[in-house]
């Protein structure tokens, strides 16, 4: 007779850690590279990077506070060879800085010259992790041929105040990066070709 009381608690117990688990966020705080698509046009081969970004409450209120965040996303394409170092085909690095403006209360995520604002964080986080596309120089790929590809996600900590440099680097909350994913990719004919 004792048991029922017992079992029931385990079983409210084991029901409250359910429900608590799914409302826990789908990724936890950091930088992640999904896998990387090479296609081949008639004027150029293009490297589409695709990303996943979660940012943790420290950076949360370090934005709001005034704090710009650049993120880096950047990609290697090497050639093997037997007889040598690999041959470095391609390296680029598209940077994404995030600002928010406390007087007209919006988020900016500007990329290069180009900028776009918004009224949420959430919007902004997902417009910087949208996917970054580089076009490889004519003549550096050949179709069918196997390419290794490096691709980097992170948050530069070399853009941050001084103070907050050298937090970055001791604390886990303000390290954003999905280090080096590698890849090996063949590329594909030309889209359209027969």
């Amino acid at each position: 007779m004792r048991m029922g009381p017992v079992l029931r608690m385990i079983g409210h117990l084991l029901v409250a850690v359910s429900l608590g688990s799914q409302t826990l966020p789908a990724m936890a705080a950091g930088a992640e590279v999904r896998a990387p698509a090479i296609v081949q046009t008639d004027e150029a081969v293009l490297l589409t990077g695709h990303f996943a970004l979660a940012l943790s409450p420290a950076l949360t209120d370090a934005v709001n506070h005034g704090i710009p965040l650049v993120f880096q996303m950047e990609a290697e394409l090497k050639r093997s060879r037997w007889y040598w170092t690999d041959e470095t085909l391609y390296r680029a690095r598209v940077d994404r800085r995030l600002t928010y403006n406390a007087l007209v209360r919006n988020y900016r995520v500007s990329e290069g010259a180009n900028g776009r604002n918004f009224l949420n964080m959430e919007d902004a986080v997902a417009y910087i992790a949208r996917p970054a596309e580089w076009r490889l120089p004519t003549g550096q790929a050949r179709t069918g041929e196997m390419i290794d590809v490096a691709i980097r996600f992170r948050l530069d900590p070399a853009f941050l105040p001084k103070p907050f440099q050298v937090v970055s680097f001791g604390d886990h909350d303000w390290r954003v990066d999905s280090d080096w994913r590698m890849f090996r990719l063949t590329v594909p004919p030309t889209m359209g070709a027969k």
